[in-house]
């Protein structure tokens, strides 16, 4: 009778064959619900730029090779191709393809990635605003530089005054971290590029990288923000001027407090 008992705790309920289908089903739909929303949230953190940037998009070094590019391809293929993951959102899952298509073959293109090689710094401040690349920190490093000249004494007063125009620093700027830099209008770009190299030298990079014959490290640019047509105001939209290094800083009208940027490419 004891052991009839404990038989009978111990038996394990049947479970017939539609009911098991039924929960197969409930287990894929759950399994299938949390890859759509795991990609979806994958989607929504790539930002505007990091879809302009054929690198990022397809989640490469800038120095990846033409192997690696395709591995790359065919792996977010399969993850975002609609005829291989009918759980995605067909909207969602073509403009990724169209991204990813479009990323590939650029990179693809000999003629593009050439761009990209010792002029790569200057070729995207053609492309892109300031706030386009903050976003893109995995690539460049973006610091603001606040100029700074020698006070102008006039005969019959004696307070110094600058040629000064603030009405065109951005209010965005206004509570930015900036690297003060005492220069002179005279002075060229090249001649600003090795002061500011010299004042952070360590801090943003510099070392360890190939000098051009004017004694400035390769690999960063110095720019400004374009104005648009009313000047008491910069878009961030806009992309940036990249300053020349054999002009100066009046062939630019830069002014006592302007703002410059330093766009440095990450080695």
């Amino acid at each position: 009778m004891v052991h009839h008992e404990l038989d009978h705790k111990h038996t394990v309920p049947k479970i017939n064959k539609a009911s098991f289908k039924l929960l197969i089903i409930i287990m894929l739909c759950s399994a299938l619900r949390r890859h759509r929303l795991l990609l979806q949230g994958i989607s929504q953190k790539l930002s505007f730029s990091t879809r302009k940037i054929p690198w990022a998009v397809l989640q490469l070094e800038t120095s990846a090779s033409k192997q690696e590019i395709k591995a790359h391809f065919r792996k977010l293929v399969k993850l975002y191709h609609p005829d291989l993951n009918p759980c995605i959102d067909p909207v969602m899952s073509t403009a990724k393809m169209t991204e990813i298509t479009e990323a590939y073959d650029r990179l693809m293109d000999d003629d593009y990635s050439s761009r990209w090689g010792d002029n790569s710094v200057a070729f995207a401040c053609d492309l892109y605003s300031v706030e386009e690349l903050k976003s893109m920190s995995l690539v460049y490093d973006l610091h603001a530089i606040e100029i700074l000249y020698q006070p102008i004494s006039h005969d019959h007063d004696d307070s110094p005054t600058w040629n000064v125009d603030r009405n065109i620093i951005s209010k965005d700027l206004q509570c930015e971290s900036r690297l003060p830099i005492h220069t002179d209008p005279n002075d060229s770009i090249s001649d600003l590029k090795r002061l500011i190299q010299a004042a952070k030298y360590y801090e943003w990079g510099f070392q360890g990288r190939q000098l051009d014959r004017d004694k400035v490290a390769k690999g960063w640019e110095l720019c400004r923000e374009n104005a648009g047509e009313d000047k008491a105001c910069l878009s961030s939209s806009k992309p940036l001027t990249v300053l020349s290094y054999h002009l100066f800083l009046h062939s630019y009208n830069i002014r006592h407090g302007d703002i410059l940027y330093a766009v440095i490419k990450k080695m």
